[in-house]
């Protein structure tokens, strides 16, 4: 706990002797929050506000920390002032589709991210995009858009590839999902998700022993992860073993 105090009032020091550095500043929070220090968090990114309003990545932060803290009046808030400020910016429509996700506004937050996402093609506006189609029940529409986004010259991205799999997984598109996991084996994939989607299309195929193989595998490096989970309840009971599957 010490050190840990002396490593903060280090970085504090060192954020004082930089007041004009704001991306200084940032580092400090990012510390300050992986240790707990809300309140420390909070005044930094006041005192880099004060200082550097037009800085966004402060801004970001300090609209997540309104919504860690439930404030979600004063995110939308925070939006509208930065609208004012950056109205083609596409970081503004991104925080507005998290705060309308935190609110459950599903197709709110998604017209939001669509925004976002014509301003700024980056996966990450795409992901979200997609998940807050998911989750406003729009699946199919949601593994339209993603599918066409990665068919555009997007194909080399892991994140994408995952949600798309298993979007597709979910809608039982088995051939699709299998090419799509099959790809992302070919990249070199080790993750979870990946390995517990390969063996159900094992699965299918009745290749046991190497449905077996990626079930472990998922199962090893993720235990409490949920596919890896589903993945070895599906290869016990298919193994002719569903009562050791459902325990």
């Amino acid at each position: 706990a010490g050190d840990r105090g002396r490593a903060t009032a280090t970085f504090r020091e060192l954020s004082a002797q930089e007041e004009s550095s704001s991306d200084r500043s940032l580092r400090l929070v990012k510390f300050q929050l992986a240790t707990n220090d809300v309140d420390g968090a909070r005044e930094t990114l006041l005192r880099i506000e004060a200082r550097d309003p037009g800085f966004l990545p402060a801004q970001e932060s300090l609209l997540a920390l309104e919504l860690r803290e439930g404030k979600a009046k004063e995110a939308l808030a925070r939006i509208v002032q930065l609208r004012e400020r950056h109205p083609d910016a596409a970081i503004v429509d991104r925080l507005h589709g998290d705060v309308l996700m935190h609110s459950v506004d599903f197709a709110a937050a998604a017209v939001a991210y669509r925004k976002a996402h014509a301003r700024d093609q980056t996966e990450t506006h795409a992901i979200a995009l997609f998940t807050a189609l998911h989750r406003s029940g729009d699946l199919d529409g949601a593994i339209r858009f993603l599918q066409g986004w990665v068919n555009s010259g997007n194909s080399g991205l892991t994140p994408a590839h995952k949600a798309l799999a298993a979007g597709l997984l979910a809608l039982e598109r088995y051939d699709q999902a299998r090419q799509v996991f099959q790809k992302l084996q070919a990249l070199g994939v080790d993750d979870p998700l990946v390995l517990a989607g390969l063996a159900r299309m094992k699965i299918r195929a009745g290749d046991m022993v190497s449905a077996k193989v990626h079930a472990e595998r998922a199962y090893a490096l993720a235990p409490t992860d949920v596919a890896a989970l589903d993945a070895m309840g599906w290869l016990l009971v298919h193994s002719n073993d569903s009562s050791a599957g459902l325990r």
